[in-house]
Formats: structure tokens, sequence, C-alpha cells
């Protein structure tokens, strides 16, 4: 019998008042399908070293912002 574990990704969506973030991935985005298209939020698997929730929210959102 195959064993098969399914892994929850967490999305973020960052919004303050009436506002939401929106962002369009650059040419650097990790998958190609996903150049130019636009964004509510970040999401992406948890690492062995995310502490916690807020810790992964940390990682990805500087990840996030380094990629121009």
């Amino acid at each position: 019998m195959i064993q098969r574990n399914k892994q929850i990704i967490p999305y973020a969506l960052v919004a303050f008042e009436n506002k939401v973030l929106h962002y369009v991935r650059g040419k650097k985005a990790g998958e190609q399908r996903l150049v130019a298209k636009g964004s509510i939020g970040i999401g992406g698997h948890m690492n062995d070293t995310d502490e916690s929730l807020f810790a992964w929210t940390r990682r990805l959102t500087d990840w996030e912002s380094s990629v121009k």
C-alpha cells in the first residue's frame, strides 16, 4: 500500500482597513507560469527551520521583496 501524505501550504493575505496588498510577479518568479500574473498574497511550503507561522510569513515576505 502506498501512503500519500498531504502537506498544508499556508497562504497569507495582507490587508489594512479597506486595502488589500496586490502585486504582479516579475520575470524572476520561481515558476514561469506565474510571471506577469497578479497576486493578492504570498504562499508556499513551510521549512523545518520555520519555528512558527509568523517565522514562515517573515521568510516569504523577505524573499518576495528581494526578487526584482
